[in-house]
């Protein structure tokens, strides 16, 4: 277990800030831009730049500007720990779509963290998202609650001592206590909810796709607008019964494939 507490190296932490903010920018991006954007001094960031570019982590385009290098991809392709879990989730969540209609959302707990590993959108289209620059949404998040409940209590109170529960609404649990007694309702009724939390005029359902020895290995969600299930267009019971069917084929298909 890592000491949360003990001082980070700053060197390190500029060096990741770098290639997070190039990552989050979708363009290059020229030297000096990153040294404002992250109000560092230009010469500790020439510094810095120029290390992950001899190192293979940056690169550039044809005007000098920096871009994410081939390292990163590499690091990117090796961190994919997902593709069996949503090779055996493909199928599922396409029914799942057609059934219902609305678009699907598979994500797992990577650290603390939010991961989507496969997306597919109520037109039918599937996606992996290859950029997420949201992560720190597992309290604002159907699919995210149904994670944070599968985690052990002590997992649970490890991560409410650091995460930033950001709050992106008037509806959005910021607040531990309230986020705990959320996740506990979770846990004890398998399903959760996500009301105008993460946006204004928008809904979710998530249930957990869960393991033979009874551990969460993600949550499959679905969102659509507020209205739905206040006017009786989706009535919650009902499409959690359809999603914890679909939950418990992808469970199966994933053990099999283990």
């Amino acid at each position: 277990m890592i000491d949360q507490k003990k001082p980070l190296v700053q060197s390190v932490e500029r060096a990741l800030d770098i290639l997070e903010t190039i990552f989050a920018q979708n363009s290059a991006m020229r030297s000096s831009d990153i040294a404002c954007k992250l109000g560092l001094n230009a010469n500790t960031a020439n510094n810095l730049i120029r290390t992950l570019y001899r190192r293979g982590y940056l690169t550039q385009d044809e005007n000098g500007r920096y871009l994410l290098g081939g390292k990163c991809a590499r690091l990117g392709e090796a961190s994919d720990r997902w593709s069996l879990l949503r090779e055996a989730a493909l199928d599922s969540l396409k029914n799942l779509s057609v059934e219902t209609g609305d678009g699907v959302t598979l994500g797992v707990n990577d650290g603390g963290k939010l991961h989507c590993v496969l997306v597919l959108m109520a037109t039918g289209a599937v996606q992996v998202l290859e950029k997420q620059l949201w992560l720190e949404r597992l309290h604002t998040t159907a699919g995210g609650k149904v994670l944070l409940a599968g985690m052990a209590p002590y997992e649970l109170d490890d991560w409410l001592k650091r995460a930033k529960l950001v709050t992106l609404t008037p509806r959005t649990l910021s607040d531990p206590k309230k986020l705990r007694a959320e996740v506990e309702l979770t846990r004890q009724r398998g399903w959760a909810t996500c009301i105008d939390e993460a946006v204004d005029g928008l809904a979710a359902i998530g249930v957990p796709v869960t393991d033979s020895q009874g551990r969460v290995v993600a949550a499959v969600a679905q969102s659509f607008p507020t209205f739905y299930p206040t006017s009786g267009k989706i009535v919650i019971a009902e499409r959690v019964k359809i999603q914890q069917r679909y939950a418990q084929e992808i469970a199966a298909k994933y053990e099999i494939r283990l």
